[in-house]
């Protein structure tokens, strides 16, 4: 188990975008202590940092789909030849 900043670190992006995968159900964290007002601590399985990895971080890159359905090379898109 790790805390959002460790997990954030073994997947080399900020804690940020790590909360805001568990915000888009991307990440399934544990939620450890707490009660009443406070919210406790998040804590994220290393099955749930594997997991992330292979779906999401190799989606990354040149390529990207545009909202017309169509992928483009942002290379071709600034001009740039590759």
């Amino acid at each position: 188990m790790h805390t959002v900043a460790e997990a954030a670190k073994q997947l080399a992006i900020t804690p940020g975008a790590v909360r805001y995968a568990i915000a888009k159900g991307k990440i399934t964290p544990v939620r450890v202590g707490g009660g009443g007002q406070r919210a406790g601590l998040l804590l994220i399985p290393d099955e749930q940092i594997s997991e992330y990895r292979e779906k999401y971080l190799g989606k990354r890159g040149a390529y990207r789909r545009h909202k017309s359905g169509v992928v483009v090379h942002e290379a071709t898109e600034t001009g740039e030849s590759s």
